[in-house]
């Protein structure tokens, strides 16, 4: 109860009842309770998940001193094609035959992100993202992508309109980060943001993540509460139906049309993972999907 009534009074509410008035006063990120003697005790921090559907249900609770953390696939944004997304990627490691497959699926992820082409999940992410840069709030990316495909990523989002480079904070030249984007390297997200935070010159009063996947959120939201910092996460649902009806058919023979385009390692872990079986038939298609590749 005093969490919800202090998103609404940022700096500190009051509540007259038979015990008496009580002060609540915010301290550095903490709600404390202030007695009539003048005692006080910290009580709570802000700190809740919700899900969304539309990135715009996320706006409410941004204010001056707020930095927004994006997770991109699926979040900000997502594959043109059936091959190269998030949920192409989920199913290859749901289904390897062994953990030793691992290593495979991860480099044939990351030589296919070269060629594939994004598109915004929802357009009024770009316009949002724009907007706050705009008016000096800090927006970052906090991905499961690893740093080895920065520059493709980079790319993609230059494609759609997106630059978290904008960012008018100062922060640290030490910082593992690079154009405003935090690589986690499909690590713990939480622990990429303390160290993160921990380089920072200066750390917001409030945190807002929004992630597809929810224990992401839970990461992040730890994070957050280690450094006394406000928290807000969105589970993002925008993209659940179209993830349940993920075709490996249509990516495996998206992937056999530009197979021969890729590294050496990326075709041999082609082979050994068995993607694209004798039985396929390669039609000559490639005009249907030609706008989702580089």
């Amino acid at each position: 109860v005093f969490a919800s009534v202090g998103e609404a009074i940022q700096f500190g509410f009051s509540i007259h009842n038979r015990f008496g008035l009580f002060h609540f006063v915010r301290k550095d990120g903490i709600f404390e309770v202030v007695f009539k003697n003048g005692q006080s005790r910290g009580i709570c921090m802000l700190s809740k998940i919700e899900e969304i559907s539309h990135v715009k249900s996320s706006l409410k609770n941004i204010s001056f001193d707020t930095w927004v953390f994006l997770d991109l696939d699926n979040t900000v944004m997502e594959s043109v094609l059936d091959l190269g997304g998030d949920q192409w990627f989920s199913y290859l490691m749901r289904n390897a035959a062994s953990d030793s497959s691992a290593e495979p699926i991860i480099k044939l992820y990351y030589a296919v992100q070269a060629h594939i082409r994004s598109q915004a999940v929802e357009p009024e992410i770009v316009l949002m993202i724009n907007a706050l840069q705009a008016i000096g709030v800090p927006v970052f990316a906090l991905t499961a992508r690893g740093p080895s495909i920065l520059q493709a990523t980079v790319r993609q989002l230059s494609e759609i309109g997106i630059d978290f480079s904008k960012n008018k904070l100062r922060l640290s030249s030490d910082l593992q980060y690079d154009s405003g984007i935090i690589c986690c390297d499909g690590k713990n997200k939480g622990h990429a943001l303390s160290r993160f935070l921990e380089g920072c010159t200066q750390r917001p009063r409030h945190l807002i993540m929004l992630d597809d996947k929810h224990p992401h959120l839970l990461h992040v939201q730890d994070a957050a509460q280690r450094f006394n910092i406000d928290f807000s996460g969105f589970r993002y649902a925008f993209l659940d139906e179209k993830v349940s009806q993920f075709d490996i058919t249509k990516a495996n023979l998206q992937l056999a049309h530009i197979k021969e385009r890729l590294p050496a390692d990326a075709q041999d872990a082609i082979d050994s993972l068995q993607l694209l079986p004798e039985s396929l038939v390669v039609a000559d298609n490639y005009h249907h999907f030609k706008h989702g590749f580089f």
